[in-house]
């Protein structure tokens, strides 16, 4: 695309988007919480009056979120609590905690739109020791435009480019340009190569980041 052009967000289409991944833990079949059906299910065996542990999932490309939705129900359909936390600007944030609607989509809502590369859910039946189901989790993915800020590198034979906050790179096609990285400040200059990294500048008073060739990010331990 030419320089000039605004980039958009590269969804194929809005709405609602499935984590690709789960961080390993106690619950089972964790994939299925993400595999776009209600019929299949991660389960988990949790004591009476007891949360479980978090069941983690990951998203490899960052949505621009403004909401979550659940599908979950229990062994015996008690009533269940959940609670949600997504991940966005490197913390975890509650979005929400409290009783739910069994087998039925639950919908909770962002207090902003956030690039969120992360979701994780919890549930609780009190006074039962219960198999606790989550069938799915599911991402609310909205359309964002943003200017091209004026900083672009070619590194490890790819061209990045900054627009606003956002780290993005070119397809193999070069049709378009695809979302690497949301930072929490607008990116100043990208400067490559440098040992093998490229550094991400955000401004005087930040931190800045190495990234490597496989994408891998570090922050540094000063400002520019």
């Amino acid at each position: 695309p030419p320089l000039a052009t605004a980039f958009t967000d590269p969804s194929t289409s809005t709405g609602w988007l499935s984590p690709d991944g789960f961080v390993t833990g106690s619950w089972i079949d964790e994939a299925s919480a993400y595999d776009g059906s209600t019929a299949t299910r991660a389960e988990l065996s949790v004591a009476a009056n007891t949360w479980s542990v978090d069941l983690e999932l990951t998203s490899s490309q960052a949505a621009y979120c403004d909401s979550v939705r659940f599908y979950v129900n229990n062994s015996e359909a008690r009533e269940m609590s959940v609670a949600v936390d997504v991940y966005y600007d490197n913390v975890w944030t509650n979005i929400f905690s409290g009783a739910v609607t069994l087998s039925t989509w639950e919908t909770k809502t962002l207090s902003s739109t956030k690039w969120v590369s992360k979701v994780r859910i919890r549930t609780y039946v009190a006074g039962f020791a219960e198999t606790h189901y989550v069938f799915e989790v599911q991402l609310n993915r909205v359309a964002i435009t943003l200017s091209y800020s004026g900083s672009m590198v070619s590194f490890n034979d790819v061209v990045y480019k900054a627009y606003g906050n956002i780290l993005a790179k070119q397809n193999s096609a070069g049709t378009a340009f695809t979302v690497v990285k949301a930072f929490d400040q607008t990116i100043t200059a990208l400067l490559a190569p440098i040992n093998n990294t490229m550094l991400i500048y955000l401004g005087d008073s930040a931190a800045y980041w190495y990234m490597s060739t496989a994408e891998a990010f570090t922050e540094s331990t000063a400002t520019v």
